[in-house]
């Protein structure tokens, strides 16, 4: 069948109408001629019938449905249920595990306290020993060259003043209580 676009589509010649405009088309000739009135009618009945039929389907549906959500809900209170007690569970691993790390971070900071002060013991025991050796060997030292200090204090405070009288100032030796007490010198410079 030959279609002169051109004449109803004088901007678009090459149009082929759609099955939409084809559809269209058939709908409004039936209402400008007319369709057989007892087809209508039957249609009408026949349509009835079809929608009791989907209606009872529909009806069928939401109950199908109602029972299948009420097992449903069934079974997610089931699994909240389960899911409840498995919380627990965690939690109560949690706070353990919690627990369990916070003695391994104890013991672990004791072990790391012991480590330190057995450390600080072997240095401190080093430096005695470094010590006496310093303090025998300079003994020894001076046994051989035959020299003792003998200075008496008479003659170290006679230094002092002079030391003063120069306008210097006095330099403060440390003392066998300076370790005990601090700031030690700054105290004795007060005096």
């Amino acid at each position: 069948m030959a279609v002169d676009n051109k004449k109803n589509y004088p901007n678009n010649a090459y149009y082929f109408p759609q099955a939409v405009d084809v559809l269209k088309a058939m709908k409004v000739a039936l209402k400008e001629f007319g369709g057989d009135d007892e087809s209508s009618e039957k249609g009408t009945v026949k349509d009835d019938k079809k929608e009791e039929a989907v209606t009872e389907k529909k009806e069928e549906k939401k109950e199908k449905d109602k029972k299948t959500e009420k097992a449903e809900d069934k079974e997610n209170k089931n699994d909240d249920k389960k899911e409840k007690k498995t919380d627990k569970k965690d939690k109560t691993e949690k706070k353990d595990k919690k627990e369990e790390k916070k003695t391994d971070k104890k013991e672990k900071t004791e072990k790391k306290e012991k480590k330190d002060d057995k450390k600080e013991e072997k240095k401190d025991k080093k430096e005695k020993l470094d010590k006496k050796e310093k303090s025998e060997k300079k003994e020894e030292k001076k046994q051989k060259e035959g020299k003792k200090d003998t200075k008496s204090k008479d003659s170290k405070k006679e230094e002092k003043k002079e030391k003063k009288s120069d306008g210097e100032k006095v330099i403060y030796t440390q003392t066998k209580f300076s370790k005990y007490i601090p700031n030690f010198l700054e105290i004795q410079k007060r005096w």
